[in-house]
């Protein structure tokens, strides 16, 4: 079988896609990749390759345009080439890789979607209570019921983020399928075509929560977690001397804050005088770096699995990458959420007890002292990130998400939870 990934170019989508392709590869399948032309020298490393946009090759799938209508129609223009030169039986790409979606649909080809760590669309069941203004009657930016009529259900903080990133998407989503002549869809969240016909989520139960409250198409796959091996002389010298000296070493990985303050300052001020060592990944940060203090190894990038390996702890916004990768390493977390997935991932892992959640807006240098010192001495969130680390582990060879994709691309058709267990008793 054959299998086209859609990837946006940054690590923190491209990874996980080269995880994934590497296990379907290993069960004999072919892969190949349409994405970013900055990720074509990696793919050609590790064995695998990039389709070019066209006959002249250029940009596409970037994350710093993808919601505009312009970005997707780019993207459903580089699958569509993708299509003259390598055949698949079904497409797997991202969240936010809505050509895909345009470009499954127009191809009649099945389409996988590799989500993050935590499920972010709204799933409850019933009425879909729409946001204020937004029309029910079908309009650009309706995904969900038409009927007119609005819930009286009363949403927690958490609903009230899904429904408005829902709603988000879905406006950007009709946007480019206007730009592309096709036309409006009207569906309930819990069947939206931003699902796919497979919708991978990079968790497991133990995390996630009740899986049968998400839509049936949704799949826990475990961790899908892949970094290039790197060892850079500097920072194996660094960590070497921490360990040597015996102080705990932290890894703070301070991703985009999106529309909340940064916690970089606050954690400058707050461990800058620890008896610790501070190893910090800042290439995605948007705040100013200012003075490092002697305590800290400060780069643009830092190998994840090398830093995580020698640490004790972890700080972090709560992105999807080093959630997983604390969890995965059974280390406990301090996360100060941003935008993004950042607030859902912070929420499971505070609610699995393997990490403490500080709020943007109680963020303070004492607070944050205070967290991380409760955090190494308490064994309680320890204790649950060892037990997350069992869980995920059992998904290690992504041999479930795997058997999804090869179901799919034989039936063609939407993969639901037991439809395997079906499958191995028939």
């Amino acid at each position: 079988m054959r299998f086209l990934f859609c990837s946006l170019g940054t690590p923190g989508f491209l990874y996980p896609s080269i995880a994934l392709a590497r296990a379907i590869e290993a069960r004999g399948h072919e892969v190949a990749f349409v994405t970013a032309m900055g990720a074509a020298s990696l793919l050609e490393e590790h064995g695998l390759k990039r389709l070019p946009r066209g006959p002249k090759d250029g940009e596409s799938f970037q994350v710093e345009n993808w919601w505009l209508a312009p970005a997707v129609s780019l993207q459903a223009r580089h699958i569509e080439h993708a299509l003259t030169l390598f055949s698949p039986d079904a497409l797997v790409g991202q969240m936010l890789t809505l050509g895909g979606h345009i470009m499954a649909e127009r191809a009649q080809i099945p389409v996988a979607v590799l989500g993050q760590a935590a499920y972010l669309w709204p799933s409850w069941e019933g009425e879909w209570p729409q946001e204020e203004g937004v029309a029910t009657n079908g309009s650009v930016g309706t995904l969900g019921p038409c009927s007119g009529v609005r819930s009286t259900r009363v949403r927690s903080t958490a609903e009230e983020r899904m429904s408005w990133r829902y709603q988000e998407m879905a406006t950007w989503y009709q946007r480019a399928r206007e730009r592309l002549g096709l036309p409006e869809i009207v569906a309930h969240p819990r069947e939206t075509p931003l699902l796919g016909d497979l919708f991978l989520l990079r968790s497991v139960p133990e995390l996630e929560g009740d899986l049968s409250a998400l839509p049936s198409r949704v799949h826990a796959i475990g961790a899908c977690l892949w970094e290039p091996a790197e060892a850079p002389a500097d920072i194996v010298d660094w960590l070497e001397r921490a360990h040597a000296e015996h102080l705990p070493v932290i890894y703070v990985q301070h991703g985009r804050s999106f529309d909340q303050p940064g916690f970089w300052t606050a954690l400058v001020e707050a461990l800058r005088h620890e008896p610790l060592r501070v190893i910090a990944s800042v290439g995605r940060m948007d705040a100013e770096m200012g003075d490092i203090p002697d305590n800290f190894l400060v780069r643009p990038h830092v190998p994840q699995a090398l830093a995580l390996r020698h640490a004790q702890a972890v700080i972090a916004s709560g992105n999807s990458t080093v959630a997983l990768g604390a969890l995965t390493s059974g280390l406990p977390s301090l996360h100060i959420p941003g935008g993004s997935e950042q607030p859902d991932v912070a929420e499971r892992c505070a609610a699995a007890g393997a990490s403490l959640l500080l709020p943007p807006a109680h963020l303070s240098p004492e607070a944050l002292r205070n967290a991380l010192r409760t955090l190494l001495a308490d064994p309680a969130p320890r204790a649950s990130a060892h037990a997350l680390q069992r869980a995920f582990a059992k998904h290690a060879d992504l041999a479930h998400a795997c058997a999804c994709l090869e179901r799919l691309a034989v039936t063609r058709a939407p993969v639901l939870r037991g439809h395997l267990a079906h499958d191995a008793l028939t």
